[in-house]
């Protein structure tokens, strides 16, 4: 085969690590040298190369070596002092090299020319790391059961890891330099460490002749010495490796190395505070401990058992009550949103405001563009000093077509996302936020219909706030709430949220979670935050919890964001199976270190556990406690003894109390929210949420498979369900609605135009 190598792997660094075996330095050099002369005679380009000899016994190199080869000359010779390891010695030589390919060889191991040349055509063609092994196997001799399944089993690597040669490409080494090799694995695992860092590493078979046959019984011992270390090393966790920006400055093209995968997530979060893991080792201990005490109560005393769990989820039950007899009397008595007067946002000179980015993150949505653009077009705050940023995917060439054939407005960009992993809408606003001109920013879906003074009132209430306010809430709710029985019921749910919950928390400075979008930020604020984590597919509410976590608030504002209510139910329990996922996502993540959150923030620590745990708890523990007070009073002669003695007095007073105030609350709740918000026709169906919310059950269900299965799975929400149902209207049929997109009039050439 006849390979010709360009000059993009002309600059080679030769890595020898002398070990406690002597070598001759001149015939190495020679050898070297002769496979590179013959290299350089077929080439085009000749290869420019430096050897580089690191040793930490000066008795396995000559003295008149040493001082025959100066630090500063293409051949090199370095004596460390303190005895370390081989591996040290590697790491040594490689933080000398000069050029971007490197070669480990080991001390016994001479390289053909012509494999050379294969080994770096292998490189030039994209490959990261090639581990160029000796095939101990004599000629003719077959491999027993026991080594094939070692070799396949551990990354198909020879049992002696360490005769052979490493060549990779010099950044693959300085992404793996913050890990630890240990010296009798340190190829295996550089290897192993590589490949599970999504570089590509493949194996080069070097044939091994003339060699010494070892005795049967030694090289049964070495294998199995080799594969009980290499096992160890398997079964050793490689954690997330962080990758930089290869922009100064900036987190663009920031990501991961995890799991055979490189992750761009365009920002720096510390994999410690990022979903990329749903569960941490301890946690799983923890849950598979809580399962056993379980089985062994089945096992036991079942009795017992539903007595422990019906007392702990009534005091839950009432301690969900107390708090939400808070929120209703924060209500009632004045909320504590920040609120604008006319006077204050007609007084405001528009020659004060700074650049406002906004930030609308698309996925195959270009049919609600026309709308969204209208909507921003009546947001009353300066042209000149918008800056409204299209975040489209790359692939969605359907989206980057049609916008590229439309006139937008001279104030609306577009910033097409390059396709990486994870593919959530957190990394594409990532993206976008690098880009971002203005001082402040908030994101808005592309079905958001914002309040035209929303910009205004959230410049001004950052004025308002204390520094430590990083973060304003803008209220959300729906413009299609009586399109179906679905979207009544949602639009109810939203005004609890953001009329009663939301604003009640705020009055106790704590946890806010945040909805996903209409949250304004100082731009410097989320920088400071590294953005949103691109593996939660709840952003947002992960969001909310640094926020509270890093010692900062969030405030809601008096100003309402329109959005469109699903109406779909498989689509809402799609949408809604996200969200939950997300939720249990963030809960996870913000557990995992519980004494330190308490030691930060003192008893505000626990409230995670009452916004956001007891919430998910709810989700699944509502149905089954339906199903026993329905069945207890349904089928009391054959339930009913059964479930009496699971309920002693203290138990079920504290369970009643938590039936009867609970729910009577709860719809309380409901009805004050959609009192304040005006929607008077919405209180008669607040009676029948409990539908409602076994809905959400299925969805978590759905979510919860997800969280094992499938954690990083965006489930895309389709919109514009509402237009079909105006269409169907309008038109007496059934034909699916139009998406065409009017022309805008004309404010700066078609992106279409422009990329031309």
């Amino acid at each position: 085969m006849s390979i010709m190598l360009t000059n993009t792997v002309g600059n080679i660094s030769i890595i020898v690590a002398v070990g406690k075996k002597k070598i001759n330095v001149p015939s190495y050099i020679e050898t070297i040298k002769h496979a590179l002369s013959e290299l350089n005679n077929e080439q085009k380009y000749p290869i420019t190369y430096e050897i580089i000899f690191v040793t930490n016994d000066p008795k396995t190199i000559a003295l008149e070596d040493v001082e025959v080869y100066p630090l500063s000359g293409s051949i090199r010779i370095y004596v460390e002092k303190e005895h370390v390891g081989k591996a040290m010695l590697f790491t040594k030589g490689v933080v000398l090299a000069k050029h971007d390919i490197v070669i480990a060889l080991d001390v016994g191991l001479q390289l053909p020319h012509a494999t050379l040349k294969d080994i770096l055509s292998e490189i030039q063609n994209g490959t990261d790391v090639v581990a160029a092994l000796q095939n101990e196997q004599t000629p003719g001799e077959k491999s027993n059961v026991f080594q094939q399944i070692t070799n396949s089993f551990l990354l198909r690597v020879q049992k002696n890891p360490q005769a052979g040669a490493l060549v990779f490409k010099k950044y693959v080494w300085e992404t793996l330099k913050q890990t630890t090799f240990l010296d009798k694995t340190f190829a295996i695992e550089f290897l192993h460490k590589a490949n599970e860092a999504g570089f590509s590493v493949i194996r080069y078979d070097i044939a091994h002749e003339n060699r010494v046959v070892l005795p049967r019984v030694r090289k049964v011992t070495r294998t199995i010495n080799a594969a009980f270390l290499l096992l160890l090393m398997k079964l050793k966790k490689v954690r997330p490796i962080p990758t930089l920006s290869t922009e100064k400055g900036s987190q663009v093209n920031a990501g991961v190395r995890y799991k055979k995968q490189h992750y761009i997530t365009h920002s720096t979060l510390s994999y410690k505070d990022s979903a990329i893991d749903s569960f941490t080792l301890n946690q799983v201990f923890f849950y598979l401990l809580c399962f056993e005490l379980i089985l062994l109560g089945f096992r036991y005393n079942i009795i017992l058992l539903a007595q422990v769990i019906f007392a702990c989820l009534s005091f839950i039950y009432l301690l969900d009550v107390v708090f939400n007899i808070f929120l209703v009397y924060k209500t009632i008595r004045g909320s504590s949103e920040i609120t604008f007067t006319k006077e204050e946002l007609a007084q405001l000179p528009d020659s004060t405001l700074p650049i406002y980015t906004i930030l609308c993150p698309l996925y195959k949505e270009a049919h609600m563009l026309a709308p969204f653009i209208e909507g921003i077009a009546k947001i009353e705050y300066p042209k000149d000093k918008l800056d409204v940023m299209l975040l489209l995917e790359e692939d969605d060439v359907a989206s980057i077509q049609t916008i590229g054939k439309m006139h937008l407005p001279g104030y609306v960009r577009t910033l097409v996302v390059p396709a990486s992993q994870p593919k959530t809408k957190p990394k594409a606003c990532n993206y976008g936020l690098a880009f971002a001109r203005g001082e402040y920013v908030v994101i808005f879906d592309a079905e958001d219909i914002p309040d035209p003074m929303q910009l205004k009132k959230a410049y001004i209430g950052f004025q308002k706030s204390d520094r430590k306010v990083v973060c304003l809430q803008a209220k959300l709710n729906y413009h299609n709430t009586n399109q179906n029985l679905l979207t009544r019921f949602f639009t109810a749910e939203y005004s609890w949220l953001f009329d009663v919950s939301l604003p009640g928390l705020q009055s106790l400075s704590t946890i806010i979670p945040l909805g996903g979008t209409s949250n304004h930020f100082r731009t410097v604020d989320l920088n400071t935050l590294n953005g949103w984590d691109p593996f939660n597919v709840t952003e947002d509410a992960d969001l909310g919890l640094r926020i509270f976590k890093k010692g900062y608030r969030t405030a809601i504002i008096d100003s309402v964001t329109l959005e469109e209510a699903n109406s779909n139910v498989g689509n809402w329990i799609r949408q809604r199976s996200r969200w939950v996922k997300g939720y249990m996502q963030t809960y996870l993540v913000h557990t995992r270190e519980t004494l330190p959150f308490i030691r930060q923030r003192g008893f505000q620590a626990l409230m995670l556990h009452v916004v956001i745990g007891q919430r998910i708890l709810f989700i699944f523990v509502n149905p089954l406690l339906w199903i026993v007070t329905i069945a207890y009073f349904t089928f009391h002669g054959v339930f009913g003894t059964i479930i009496e003695q699971t309920y002693p007095p203290i138990i079920l007073y504290t369970a009643v109390i938590s039936l009867v105030f609970g729910n009577y609350l709860y719809i309380l709740g409901y009805i004050l929210g959609c009192v304040k918000r005006g929607q008077w026709g919405l209180i008669k169906y607040v009676y029948f949420i409990p539908f409602y919310l076994l809905l959400i059950s299925v969805a978590g269900c759905m979510a919860f498979y997800q969280l094992i299965f499938k954690p990083h799975y965006w489930e895309k929400t389709v919109h514009g369900l509402h237009l079909v149902q105006k269409k169907k209207k309008s038109s007496g049929g059934l034909k699916l609605p139009d998406f065409s997109l009017p022309t805008i009039t004309p404010e700066r050439p078609a992106l279409a135009d422009k990329l031309a």
